[in-house]
């Protein structure tokens, strides 16, 4: 079966089989083996047909393949015919949505489908190149169109119903006056519509995208293969077989919901400028992927690319490798609306193979990240036992293990998300500690700093007792969201009793991100108490009055009164620390004394023996925390 294509001229005496190797070999970079031989003109004498497809000499009887009348493409939109099935013995035909394939010897295979949705060929085991396929459809009178979700379909030609003498123009004036007859008439050759004309048709973007892709920055904190999106750029390439040539980078803006979008004169990535550099695709044809765009900041850092994974369908991935500075500052994380949105704008260029060329528009919007805070409270309880101010008494009800360090993993108190950490600050965190003034605990409030960053990545914030001037706690935020706490004296607890009871210490946090974004969330930090341990004491040593000098004493004389008296004579009796009580880690703040009522002997003035109640004063503090009581009497 020989197709005529209706763009031969006997002017021009090119077959379509030749303009159809020479195409292909073009494309693919490789010339021609054949030696060109001359052409000789005759008048009168019309285009001989083909010969090639049905051998001069006598078949060869080989095994044949199986050639199946019907098929269907895979999942993949993939047609596999045996092998031997030679593109240049195929002709093509559209029956509706299917596509014909006829053979040299005029056998047929109906690809289901095929007309709708071109597949991919494989012939035997070898995939037939798309830009071969083509070709090959145009010689058979077919024009391939591309459709917007980058499918390609296939149309046949009118068919020509009338004889034309295709002679050349002799400048005649009825061949002008038939020109003048077109006046401003369009062809469509000179315009990007999705129109094909001949061979002058030029590549098109019939459905210019109009939505942006979006990609959301916060997958960058989430390792490798997770920080690129991937689309496609639509566009017909026209009979010429137009195909991505480059992209470039047409500025950013930022998208604001109530104000609209604002054009940036620059962006930023962590405060360095950023440069987009754009990259021709490259000159072989076989090559279908190239990197075509890339920004890198001030300090050579990369910070995304544009990879075209195949310029024939328009496929081309957007990899994100570093923070892109935001405008805009969002709360806590949210993203409601898509407010906080950094919008990059880009053109692409399709080529067509004698040069025509047509430019599109594409943006990437670039949801910014935002640190996410948490509301923790440590699971370890700190103890006052743990400190070493005041010994303490260990193993009291509601006792918990000595322990003065809080700390908590990454990602504990905040995850700082793609854009970093900036500043981390801290707020409330009130509480009373214990120091120890001429051996008595006394109580105080901290005061915290405003924080001092380090060269580690950590901010760290000390509280200061406001009358000791110590150091009273220690906390350290790190900006991978880690943390310790770490108390350096006894914590006051308000509630008095005999059971250690806990006090919670919340502390408020913000954390800002590289482009200011801000998340606030707590740490919450119980302390154990501890309380004081008193005794019930019987002193050994038995107190004497002969130890007394208001009278002479009897010692040992006058039995059987005296026949317990103590020897020697003792007036004073003492114990050593922890005798009385063992105050514990919170320290000795004040004794009081329940006094025992007892008579003493004194003197008269005519020297006469009389007894008198004494009566308990308050106990006088002394250095080194020894308190005082005295009894007197009307005499003493």
């Amino acid at each position: 079966m020989s197709i005529e294509d209706p763009r031969l001229s006997s002017i021009d005496n090119t077959s379509a089989a030749d303009e159809f190797d020479s195409a292909v070999e073009q494309h693919l970079g490789f010339a021609s083996e054949t030696v060109g031989g001359i052409e000789v003109a005759q008048a009168e004498t019309p285009d001989a047909g083909r010969t090639d497809r049905l051998p001069a000499q006598p078949p060869v009887v080989v095994a044949a393949a199986v050639v199946p009348g019907e098929v269907t493409p895979n999942a993949e939109n993939i047609v596999t015919l045996p092998a031997g099935i030679e593109l240049d013995n195929l002709e093509f035909q559209v029956d509706g949505e299917n596509l014909v394939l006829v053979l040299a010897d005029g056998t047929e295979i109906t690809v289901i489908g095929g007309a709708a949705n071109i597949p991919t060929f494989v012939i035997g085991d070898v995939e037939l190149p798309q830009v071969a396929l083509f070709a090959a459809l145009e010689e058979s009178n077919i024009n391939v169109a591309a459709g917007p979700d980058g499918t390609f379909s296939a149309l046949s030609s009118p068919e020509a119903s009338r004889n034309f003498v295709d002679n050349a123009i002799d400048a005649g004036p009825e061949d002008f006056a038939l020109v003048d007859l077109l006046g401003d008439t369009s062809f469509g050759d000179e315009v990007n519509s999705a129109a094909i004309f001949g061979g002058n048709g030029r590549p098109s973007i019939t459905t210019p995208l109009t939505e942006p892709f979006l990609y959301d920055e916060a997958v960058i904190v989430g390792g490798a293969g997770l920080k690129v999106i991937s689309g496609r750029l639509p566009f017909n390439p026209g009979p010429d077989f137009g195909t991505i040539s480059a992209i470039g980078f047409a500025g950013a803006s930022d998208v604001d919901e109530g104000d609209g979008l604002k054009t940036l004169s620059g962006f930023t990535s962590g405060g360095l400028p950023i440069t987009v550099t754009s990259f021709p695709a490259p000159t072989d044809g076989a090559d279908l992927d190239f990197l075509a765009l890339e920004g890198r900041d001030s300090a050579g850092n990369l910070i995304f690319t544009i990879t075209v994974t195949n310029r024939v369908t328009g496929d081309f991935t957007f990899e994100l490798f570093g923070k892109l500075d935001h405008p805009d500052a969002g709360e806590n994380g949210s993203q409601a609306g898509l407010e906080d949105l950094l919008r990059l704008s880009f053109t692409y260029t399709v080529t067509d193979r004698d040069g025509d060329f047509v430019t599109g528009n594409f943006n990437i919007d670039i949801q910014d990240d935002a640190p996410v805070a948490e509301t923790v409270t440590n699971a370890v309880t700190l103890d006052d036992e743990a400190q070493t101010l005041f010994p303490g008494n260990s193993g009291g009800s509601g006792d918990v293990a000595d322990a003065k360090v809080a700390t908590g993993p990454a990602g504990a108190l905040f995850a700082p998300g793609a854009d970093g950490v900036s500043e981390m600050t801290i707020s409330g965190g009130a509480f009373q500690v214990v120091f120890s003034e001429s051996g008595f605990a006394q109580v105080e409030d901290v005061q915290w700093d405003a924080g001092a960053k380090g060269l580690d990545g950590a901010t760290t914030f000390t509280a200061t007792g406001a009358s000791s001037g110590q150091i009273a706690a220690v906390l350290k935020i790190n900006v991978d969201g880690s943390y310790s706490f770490e108390l350096k004296a006894p914590v006051a607890h308000e509630t008095a009793g005999t059971t250690e009871e806990n006090k919670e210490i919340t502390i408020g946090f913000t954390v800002t991100d590289g482009d200011g974004d801000k998340s606030t969330g707590s740490l919450k930090v119980l302390v154990n108490d501890d309380v004081p341990v008193a005794k019930d004491v019987v002193v050994a040593r038995v107190l004497d009055d002969e130890a007394q000098a208001v009278f002479p004493g009897n010692n040992g004389s006058n039995l059987p009164f005296n026949g317990t008296d103590a020897s020697p004579n003792y007036k004073t009796v003492s114990g050593g620390p922890g005798t009385l009580f063992t105050a514990g880690s919170d320290g000795l703040q004040a004794v009081t004394l329940v006094g025992a009522s007892f008579s003493v002997i004194f003197k008269d003035s005519q020297g006469f023996a009389g007894q008198e109640s004494v009566t308990w004063g308050a106990g006088v503090p002394g250095s080194g925390g020894s308190t005082t009581f005295t009894a007197t009497s009307t005499n003493y």
